[in-house]
């Protein structure tokens, strides 16, 4: 073989490889993931959309400045849904048509969720919160998953510890709302079977005079009044027609009156004494303390709402992962996120079943001198 024909072949070799591995090689990607996330920033619900949108920003600032995902920074895309489901669609609908979003978090309310998830399912996008408790988002579809426990063990809880208490007479003042009607129901089958006497009178999301209903329920002298209002200016409402009517009464709430929110630092006299059930919250590690005390320095106040802040960063950090793993392939990330075991979140060991929902219970708490104790049940 000549000397020529040994060069030529050679450089013909050379060249074959050099092809091949660009072929293999895919070119690094370095823009941006984008990510949606729908919550109510103004509207009843305005005050549980800046809580949200301070703790998914202040997360996501840490995540990127740590590298972000494999170099690739997360960039969040909003859209305001007021808690209103027919808005909360729409707002799905422009991020997966407009902004070409594959994954959405919805930070807040069932009702939204549980409109907007069948559109998000429908072009193969994956919907992860940290918020929507709602029983009926338990298997809703393959591409949603929760870091929040549902509000059955919420509403479990809380008649459980009715039930113990004696109490034969109940009282239900209830906001006509999915997430207020699923906490009811479930409440009330439970004391139902215990032969628990139950009156329930609900209200519409914008009415704010309810003399009426709550004395219709003050004539039936119950042993306690279980408040069940979906947003914190409902809770407010509820609480000011009870301060207004000066009827006091031993009250059981949902985690909107919980200490540490506005709600109650305008009605800490009034809610002395209230019954709650909450997530337990996790361990106080010292990296959670760091957090909880950044979000302190960065915005000027304290956590309203301990268990969701840290649900909402085991979200982000577990989609994190999930984004390292798989890529912006929301099909395989919500597989995934299904088959979370024990990971070691801020809120404590997280579990995610294959139906989408985190396991986990719920702790009952009795305000007592403006602070909440946990009780031993």
């Amino acid at each position: 073989m000549s000397r020529n024909l040994k060069i030529a072949i050679g450089a013909i070799i050379i060249i074959a490889l050099i092809i091949i591995i660009s072929t293999n090689q895919k070119p690094k990607v370095t823009g941006p993931i984008l990510v949606g996330v729908i919550a109510p920033m103004s509207g009843p619900g305005a005050s549980l959309g800046e809580f949200a949108k301070n703790t998914v920003d202040m997360t996501v600032e840490k995540i990127n400045k740590e590298g972000g995902v494999n170099g690739q920074p997360i960039q969040l895309v909003y859209e305001d849904d007021q808690c209103d489901p027919a808005k909360s669609v729409s707002a799905m609908q422009k991020l997966i048509n407009v902004d070409r979003v594959k994954i959405v978090l919805e930070t807040t309310c069932s009702s939204g969720v549980i409109s907007s998830v069948p559109i998000a399912t429908q072009n193969g996008v994956f919907v992860f919160s940290s918020f929507a408790t709602s029983g009926n988002l338990k298997n809703v579809s393959p591409l949603f998953a929760r870091t929040i426990p549902s509000e059955v063990g919420l509403s479990e809880a809380l008649a459980n510890y009715t039930i113990s208490k004696g109490w034969k007479n109940i009282a239900i003042i209830q906001e006509s709302s999915e997430y207020s009607e699923a906490m009811s129901l479930i409440f009330e089958s439970i004391l139902a079977k215990n032969n628990v006497q139950i009156t329930k009178e609900k209200f519409d999301t914008k009415s704010t005079d309810l003399r009426t209903p709550l004395t219709k329920l003050k004539a039936t002298n119950p042993d306690a009044i279980f408040l069940i209002p979906a947003t914190p200016a409902a809770g407010e409402i509820i609480l000011s027609n009870l301060r207004a009517m000066n009827w006091k009464v031993q009250m059981i709430g949902n985690p909107l009156f919980t200490v540490g929110t506005e709600v109650f630092a305008k009605n800490k006299d009034l809610l002395e004494g209230v019954v709650i059930a909450e997530q337990k919250a996790g361990p106080d590690t010292p990296e959670y303390l760091a957090f909880k005390n950044e979000y302190k320095t960065k915005f000027g106040k304290s956590f309203p709402y301990e268990s969701y802040a840290q649900a909402t960063r085991d979200m982000l950090y577990i989609l994190k992962d999930g984004l390292k793993k798989y890529g912006n392939d929301p099909q395989k990330i919500s597989a995934w996120v299904r088959t979370t075991k024990d990971y070691p979140g801020f809120s404590g060991s997280l579990t995610i079943g294959s139906d989408g929902d985190r396991e986990g219970g719920h702790v009952i708490k009795i305000v007592k001198d403006g602070k909440a104790e946990i009780q031993n049940n």
